[in-house]
């Protein structure tokens, strides 16, 4: 009988250290599975604003071209002192060349409301100076003397980051080209996180 005990003993005792490290693999794959995730979340935002930040560049130079033009045909209204027909083109092109800034400035709005979606979508944070995208804003978008909206700089960074990894995407508009960077966000990189958000807000004021 007390043989029978031990053995039960036994095989209860090995019962649960075969539970224990069951569920010690269990969790060590669950926590492998959920960083794979936030792994592959923060890779499809960091491409969503890759895309989405070249595709907003291409309508606003299409619509910067285009007030350029603009911006040239109302210096017809001078001419209309000789050819009086030339006055209503003048008009014309005043009107909507200011159409046409407003559809930089909606699609400006309609460029940081994406943003902001994909911080809610993929839970990954995405640095502001990305979120307000690539050209000179205050209010309303900074604009030269022909009104064409500027852009802050020719190359620049994005940092996006969630609970396990980080990712920098350094942008090159000359060559239209974006090269990324995979980093692990553990705390020994928090100096590193901190600078580059620091920077990101710096270069809000130029």
């Amino acid at each position: 009988m007390n043989e029978k005990g031990n053995t039960t003993l036994l095989s209860l005792l090995f019962l649960m250290i075969i539970t224990f490290f069951a569920l010690l693999t269990l969790s060590f794959h669950m926590k492998k599975v959920s960083a794979l995730k936030k792994k592959q979340d923060l890779l499809l935002c960091a491409k969503y604003v890759d895309g989405e930040s070249k595709q907003h560049i291409s309508r606003m130079q299409i619509m910067n071209n285009a007030i350029r033009l603009l911006d040239k045909a109302e210096y017809t209204k001078y001419l209309s002192v000789v050819i009086p027909i030339l006055g209503p083109v003048s008009a014309a092109a005043n009107v909507i060349k200011k159409l046409v800034q407003g559809a930089q400035e909606t699609d400006s709005g309609i460029h940081i409301t994406k943003m902001v979606n994909q911080i809610h979508s993929r839970n990954c944070f995405i640095d502001p100076y990305t979120i307000l995208g690539p050209y000179k804003r205050k209010l309303k978008l900074t604009r030269n003397f022909e009104g064409i909206a500027i852009m802050r700089k020719q190359r620049w960074k994005s940092y996006l980051i969630n609970k396990k990894y980080l990712i920098q995407l350094d942008h090159n508009q000359v060559t239209n080209k974006t090269k990324s960077m995979l980093l692990s966000s553990n705390i020994k990189d928090y100096p590193q996180l901190i600078s580059s958000f620091m920077d990101s807000l710096s270069r809000l004021l130029w």
